[in-house]
């Protein structure tokens, strides 16, 4: 394997990763807006 295409894939798996991040941080704030919703709701 070449250096370019080390580099390729080192650029490729940041960004999946990038993805990643932000797609857990949505589900954590939405987990969030879940769990806020369900106190609400058990304290009525």
């Amino acid at each position: 394997m070449q250096l370019f295409e080390i580099e390729d894939q080192v650029k490729t798996l940041t960004e999946q990763l990038s993805c990643a991040q932000a797609e857990v941080t949505i589900k954590d704030a939405l987990i969030k807006q879940h769990i806020k919703v369900a106190e609400e709701a058990v304290s009525r």
